[in-house]
């Protein structure tokens, strides 16, 4: 016989849209009678998003490959689905069990990839019927636990979290499981859950932020050996169609390239890689696991894996049908990122994508991109020349040093590479080629050279972004932009304080919710809840800092010393370069120190 929750359930399903979101039941999915210890893995946003997102599958592949320990996930409902929860008063439910969250397990983890889904971490609370704030929850409530990126500055987030993992969580993840199974052993409620909170704290990487006081700084987690971590053999696959539909294999974490606008290449210090034989292990597993034949090389460059056609070969080897394909989203704007697209593209080729960031030398040197304007328009005219019609170029605005002559830059340089296309090519690749110029507005994140520096005001922002159209009117050639007032959120929230948690609840509560979804987002709400607690959420974003002064992430530490970001700033004031790790002099950021050393051979660290 149905349950009352089950029941209610079905019939709410008929008058949402996407109803897929909710159902379960996909192939591949994990469901366990009978565990230890549990955790309702959670992605603050919609299904097709967050399935789509690589840090969810591996954590529940390395969670649920546990025999004792269960891992199901649960994903923020879509306004019209939160409507009919709220009304016929069903809570929210993990996806796999249609257990209701707040009595079923032990563990509510959030992975944070984006601060403008903040809100949504409070909804998921609220429809959970867990206290928003941490001090307010009883020895009944779980344990509500963040990662991911945002966690890096976790002060805006703070109250709303018992604990944050700082790092790579797939060791972390386990040891929090295991404290927990343990006290269950010997008698759950003997242990209050400011006992189980203190126990946890004391483990590497584990942040508490209302117990945490006297721990000084925490150090992030970060895999020694993640070659040891096999790819998940057998994804999750959905019904429905997400982002990234394909198989996708991590083959490196980690950067050596050093570009100072990015969080990730210093927080996933040092680079290390995974192995080819573990590479094309876990492509045919998950093929023959989950039917695709597209297979994804995931990592923030892939082609600078040290063994990289290797991979490619063997995955063409063992891939031959006429329907598979290989392919790298994150190219290097270099020759050879073109011959390797080359080697992998099929009779149906697929856009590239290329990131020169800034359109003049001068600024791309601040920032430590290392391009040349010979090498972009090489690259690109190369990659038309070998048959490609269409490229994507990632540029940003309103980089540390950045003038009006570095946004026509964008445009000259975008006219340059069409200009050459024809000429070099002649007439007709030039008349068929197309060029999608986005550009997104800089945000200065914590732990990088430029986390001391201002976000452009929205006035300026337009202005800039006026400047660029006004010089970009140019046949086939497609330029989008991200809206300020989304870039200027974004920053306020990356760059506060703990007070910062009182505008993002009161944010919440005048409605905002999915903001990073412009059909949801409101610059109004943002405004008046900042307002509302005190703080000016344009200053608040355009805030700067003294190399001197406190940071409000200064307890977390990444491994990469802030005396190395700051001489990194210095470079970038003057126009300088850092050579890349990984074939130049070491710059002695500190990410490798210790048991951690940069030492790649034969593919394994």
């Amino acid at each position: 016989m149905l349950s009352r929750h089950d029941l209610v359930l079905r019939k709410i399903l008929t008058d949402v849209q996407r109803p897929s979101r909710y159902i379960g039941a996909e192939w591949n999915r994990v469901e366990k009678s009978e565990c230890t210890a549990s955790i309702a893995l959670a992605y603050p946003d919609v299904y097709e998003v967050g399935m789509s997102n690589l840090g969810i599958q591996i954590l529940y592949d390395v969670i649920n490959r546990h025999k004792s320990y269960s891992c199901e996930r649960v994903f923020a409902p879509w306004p019209d689905m939160e409507e009919q929860m709220l009304k016929n008063d069903l809570p929210l439910f993990a996806l796999e069990s249609k257990k209701t969250i707040k009595d079923d397990f032990d563990i509510f983890g959030f992975s944070l990839q984006y601060e403008l889904t903040f809100t949504n971490v409070l909804k998921m609370l609220k429809l959970a019927d867990i206290p928003l704030r941490a001090d307010q929850r009883d020895d009944k409530s779980p344990l509500v636990i963040g990662g991911g990126p945002c966690v890096f500055n976790p002060e805006p987030m703070a109250p709303f979290f018992d604990l944050f993992v700082i790092g790579e969580a797939e060791e972390a993840i386990i040891e929090i499981l295991d404290v927990i199974a343990d006290q269950k052993k010997d008698g759950a409620s003997s242990f209050s859950r400011e006992e189980t909170i203190d126990r946890l704290s004391k483990l590497k990487g584990i942040y508490a932020p209302n117990a945490s006081a006297d721990k000084g700084i925490i150090k992030k987690r970060c895999l020694s050996d993640f070659d040891r971590y096999s790819v998940p053999k057998a994804p999750v696959v959905p019904f429905m169609e997400t982002i990234h539909d394909r198989c996708v294999i991590e083959v490196m974490r980690g950067c050596t390239r050093g570009c100072r606008f990015c969080q990730a290449g210093i927080i996933y210090r040092p680079t290390r890689e995974r192995g080819v034989q573990n590479v094309l292990d876990g492509a045919v597993a998950q093929s023959r696991n989950t039917g695709h034949e597209d297979i994804s090389l995931a990592s923030l460059s892939t082609t600078d894996h040290s063994q990289i056609m290797e991979i490619l070969e063997g995955l063409l080897e063992l891939f031959k049908s006429p329907g598979a394909s290989v392919s790298l989203p994150s190219l290097r704007t270099d020759q050879f990122s073109v011959d390797v697209a080359k080697r992998i593209s099929t009779k149906k080729k697929r856009g590239l994508t290329f990131a020169p960031e800034a359109g003049t030398a001068r600024l791309r040197k601040v920032i430590n991109k290392g391009l040349t304007e010979e090498q972009i328009i090489e690259t690109t005219t190369k990659a038309f020349e070998m048959g490609w019609s269409r490229i994507k170029l990632y540029f940003m605005i309103g980089l540390p040093t950045e003038a009006d002559e570095d946004i026509v830059g964008i445009a000259d340089l975008v006219k340059l590479i069409m200009e050459t296309t024809s000429r070099e090519l002649g007439p007709k690749v030039g008349n068929r080629v197309k060029l999608s110029v986005s550009v997104s507005t800089f945000v200065p994140k914590s732990h990088t050279p430029f986390q001391w520096m201002p976000m452009l005001g929205q006035d300026e922002i337009e202005r800039r972004q006026t400047l660029l159209r006004d010089n970009l009117k140019l046949k086939r050639v497609d330029l989008k932009w991200h809206a300020s007032e989304g870039s200027i959120v974004e920053a306020a929230l990356a760059k506060g304080a703990r007070g910062t948690a009182d505008a993002i609840e009161n944010a919440y509560k005048l409605g905002a919710g999915f903001d990073s979804w412009q059909e949801s987002f409101s610059y109004k709400i943002w405004e008046q809840a900042f307002e509302m607690s005190g703080l000016d959420l344009k200053k608040e974003a355009a805030r700067s800092w003294e190399m001197s002064d406190a940071l409000p992430w200064d307890h977390i530490e990444t491994g990469v010393t802030k005396e190395w970001l700051k001489d990194e700033y210095r470079l970038a004031e003057e126009g300088s370069e850092t050579a890349d790790c990984r074939g130049g002099e070491c710059s002695q950021c500190g990410a490798c120190e210790g048991d951690l050393r940069l030492e790649i051979v034969n593919g394994k660290n």
